[in-house]
């Protein structure tokens, strides 16, 4: 705000803003007044004194200089053109006395020896009233002027029009006075002066010792020695106690304790600012007040009495945002602008325009540019464009569409004339209109272009009036082709204008042509069908045969130069309607697609088992695939089918290993021995007979079904429940769900195999007679363990970690001593055995209890070069894994 701006608010700490810049400033002051006398005394102990000020001016560095009191800032004076604070030079201050003057006044001329400057500076005559007792006003005695100036004013300033020394003070011109008058000891002022000069800065006010003190600038309270910094707007300074002294008009004194002590706070800091709440106008915890100012907008009063408002300022009746009628500083004149303390804000207040269309509401914030323009925008006659075009607060309501049921307004629903149907009323291309939005133009419009249907299509009032027959129009009479006589104008099938007695009209009077020189079926043309051209007994068209048309047997022959092609054959799948049904590659006489059996299983296994023939499709001419079929697969042992389809259940599921004493572990030179896999030894061990494949899934659900097998689980990686996995082997299975499915599946007999046993079943045969230990291990090198005919396991011969990541079907790779799938691969195994170190003595139980249990083989997740049929794995017999399953050893 202009106003605010210019003035110079009176703050804590002021003295270091209006006191002398240097000391050494003082020494040149007291210099340029001559001799070091009294009056020198006097200027530098005014400077010391200073307390407060109003303007920024200076006299030969000494700022805040004046020539009137009201220069200076309310309750300040203006002596030796410095402002000062009342009491500052009294009888008790710098420049005063301990003691009255001896003529009842001092040498600034009070006469009550208070340290208050009432009027003039002695009573020796002080024509003007400045309180320094020359009539020119210049704030010096008389008496020290005559001292140091004998014929020019001593307080002139340095004039090159003037001869002699430069004044330090200046004045408005020479001194009229008598020099002898105000030296006499009469006056008493000669001995105040020499006293005075003695107390030059004895008990002055003291500059503010920065930071910290009152008045030093500040970033936050912490910085204060009285715990507050106070935000001015252009800058924060420290605040000062109003404990023991008043604050002064431009600040408040706290309510309550602020940092432990009231404090004078100022309270004008928000003035001016652009507000549009109470609240818009706090600053350092004062509560301030919007003021409405009109159209311009609202800005921040000051609470006020009487006159202490700053310059430029009212204290008056104001109208609040709220209505409220409150006591506040406003502008004399002009409007507010935006100070540093609302451009810091980013302040804002409400504005408006009008004109003769309306009034319309906007802001305006303060920028560093200043006071923004209103935002509002310029009434304007209403439009029909979904805008408030006059600021009423209303949208397009000027306009509406009529109706049968009254005017509609724009959003309201509506209905189009002709096809076009509902919508809603909204304005029209211009903004001048309104229109319902399904007809023409709109934004949904529903209009087409015009068809012969009986429907306004286009929406234009019309039906059908782009369509003729002949030139006759929709209704018109008409004269039908050939045979068909008369009948009127309709739109036909097609869309398209025809007489009612033509083919395909609503009075259809055609027939089947016959060979009777007449157009019976009234397409132009006379017995034109009446031709057997590839002899094969049919006419083209659907001609009936009469006694006029011998050449033909019958009608309706589709195509009369192939004598394959009549209504008397079938459709073959070829892409040709070959009985001219009017379809391709359908059956006789239905309608849809051509199909037949298929199967590509074995010959004569079709009906067997669970195989079954499917079917397959004929499609754009060619048989399709063969759908729905089931071919001999591998038997799933214990599912209770006949899955190779040759007529045996379960037939070949157990391979019987004879007795005698077999190799168990790992001998070091097939491959690199784990510590848990050595040393290799001999074991006899009685025949028995183990399952040739991994129990499936197939298998395991018919166990579950009787309610005796708990179901497996089914994390990811889990073949239970999920789709085409049947065959697969039902792994995540513990030991003990392991266990319960073999009692159940072979009575009396089932159980898991031994790990001597498992090791058993994947070698050809015992290396001798059952108990004869031979003093080698019986293995003999030549082996060939896999199907492939190789030593090795890869993905040829066994499913492993590079063979795909997952299981694969149970009964799959065949081990080759013994025709068994999967001994490597696949899943690992649970056998019966619990972990223990080898050997196990010939002839002695293997261990069966225990939590650890040896888990053989390997599985899918099982590197190639770990896999051997003697790899083993201690598993805790509570664990159920995707990489587990089993088999049985039926007795």
């Amino acid at each position: 705000m202009a106003v605010l701006a210019e003035r110079n608010r009176a703050r804590p700490g002021a003295q270091t803003r209006c006191q002398v810049a240097r000391s050494s400033r003082v020494a040149d002051l007291a210099a340029a007044l001559g001799e070091w006398h009294w009056l020198g005394a006097v200027a530098v102990a005014l400077v010391v004194a200073v307390a407060g000020c109003q303007s920024s001016a200076s006299i030969d560095g000494l700022v805040f200089a004046c020539t009137r009191n009201s220069d200076c800032r309310a309750g300040h004076v203006c002596v030796a053109k410095v402002c000062r604070a009342p009491g500052s030079l009294g009888d008790t201050g710098a420049l005063g006395d301990s003691a009255a003057d001896g003529a009842g006044s001092d040498l600034l001329g009070d006469s009550s020896a208070d340290g208050e400057v009432a009027a003039q500076l002695d009573t020796a005559g002080d024509s003007a009233g400045d309180g320094l007792g020359d009539a020119p006003g210049d704030g010096l005695a008389d008496a020290a002027e005559t001292a140091a100036d004998a014929g020019t004013d001593v307080s002139e300033d340095a004039d090159p029009a003037e001869a002699g020394p430069p004044d330090a003070i200046e004045d408005q011109g020479a001194d009229t006075e008598d020099a002898a008058t105000d030296a006499t000891a009469a006056d008493g002022d000669a001995v105040d002066a020499q006293a005075d000069a003695a107390e030059v800065g004895d008990q002055g006010p003291q500059p503010p010792k920065c930071p910290g003190d009152p008045g030093c600038a500040c970033a936050g309270d912490g910085e204060c020695s009285t715990g507050k910094c106070v935000d001015y707007g252009d800058e924060k300074l420290c605040a000062a106690s109003c404990k023991a002294t008043p604050c002064d008009a431009e600040h408040t004194c706290s309510d309550g304790a602020i940092a432990g002590q009231p404090l004078c706070l100022p309270r004008l800091v928000a003035l001016c600012s652009p507000c549009k709440v109470d609240a818009d106008c706090s600053a350092n915890g004062l509560t301030g007040h919007c003021v409405d100012m009109g159209a311009g907008g609202s800005y921040c009063g000051a609470n006020c009495q009487g006159s202490d408002c700053p310059a430029g300022y009212s204290c008056a009746q104001a109208k609040g945002v709220g209505g409220e009628s409150i006591t506040q500083c406003v502008p004399t004149a002009g409007t507010c602008s935006c100070s540093a303390w609302a451009i810091a804000k980013k302040a804002t207040t409400a504005c408006a325009k009008s004109t003769s269309a309306g009034t319309c509401k906007g802001e305006r914030s303060c920028e560093v540019a200043g006071l923004s323009a209103c935002s509002a925008q310029v009434a304007e006659a209403e439009l029909c464009d979904g805008a408030d075009n006059d600021c009423d607060s209303q949208t397009d309501e000027d306009f509406s569409l009529p109706s049968k049921t009254g005017p509609l307004s724009v959003g309201a629903a509506c209905k189009a004339i002709g096809a076009c149907g509902f919508g809603s009323v909204e304005c029209a291309s211009g903004g001048k209109s309104v229109l319902c939005s399904s007809a023409p133009g709109g934004s949904a419009s529903a209009a087409k272009a015009e068809k012969c249907n009986g429907l306004d299509d286009d929406c234009d009032g019309l039906t059908d009036e782009d369509f003729t027959f002949k030139g006759l129009f929709i209704g018109d009479p008409c004269t039908g082709q050939g045979a068909c006589g008369s009948g009127a104008v309709e739109c036909g099938s097609d869309a398209t204008a025809v007489c009612s007695s033509n083919p395909g009209g609503s009075a259809d009077a055609s027939i089947a042509e016959i060979c009777n020189n007449k157009d019976d079926d009234c397409d132009g043309e006379t017995d034109e069908v009446c031709v057997d051209a590839d002899k094969d007994g049919f006419c083209t068209g659907s001609v009936a045969v009469t006694a006029a048309c011998k050449v033909c047997q019958a009608a309706g022959d589709c195509d009369d130069n192939s004598a394959a092609v009549n209504p008397g054959t079938a459709d073959q799948c070829n892409a040709v309607d070959d009985d001219c049904d009017g379809q391709t590659d359908n059956p006789k006489g239905q309608s849809g697609i051509l199909s037949q059996p298929c199967y590509d299983g074995t010959l004569g296994t079709a009906g067997v088992g669970k195989c079954k023939a499917g079917s397959q499709q004929c499609t754009a001419g060619k048989w399709g695939g063969c759908s729905g079929q089931v071919v001999p697969g591998s038997e799933l042992c214990g599912s209770g089918g006949d899955e190779d389809c040759d007529g045996a259940t379960d037939e070949d599921c157990a391979v019987t290993i004879a007795p005698g004493s077999y190799h168990v572990g790992c001998m070091p030179q097939w491959a690199s021995c784990a510590s848990d896999s050595q040393p290799d030894f001999p074991y006899p061990l009685q025949g028995f007979s183990i399952e040739a494949s991994e129990v499936s899934v197939a298998a395991y659900k018919v166990c579950v079904d009787a309610k005796v097998c708990e179901a497996p689980g089914t994390a990811s990686g889990c073949n239970w429940g999920v789709s085409g996995r049947e065959d697969h082997p039902v792994n995540c299975v513990n030991l003990q769900q392991a266990q319960s499915y073999c009692s159940w599946r072979y009575p009396g007999s089932g159980q898991l195999p031994s790990e001597i046993e498992w090791q058993a079943a994947g070698q050809p045969g015992p290396c001798a007679a059952l108990g004869v230990m031979p003093p080698q291990p019986c293995m003999v090198s030549g082996i060939t363990p896999y199907s492939n005919g190789t030593a090795q396991a890869d993905c040829s011969n066994a499913n492993l970690a590079s063979c795909g990541g997952t299981t694969v079907p149970a009964a799959g790779t065949l081990y080759a001593p013994k025709q068994m799938a999967h001994l490597v691969g696949n899943v690992a195994e649970w056998t019966r055995t619990s972990w223990t170190t080898y050997p196990v003595q010939p002839n002695s139980q293997e261990p069966t209890t225990g939590q650890q249990r040896v888990v053989m083989g390997g599985s899918y997740a099982t590197p190639a070069n770990q896999a051997y049929s003697w790899s083993r794995q201690s598993v805790s017999a509570t664990t159920s894994l995707p990489t587990i399953g089993f088999r049985c050893r039926t007795k």
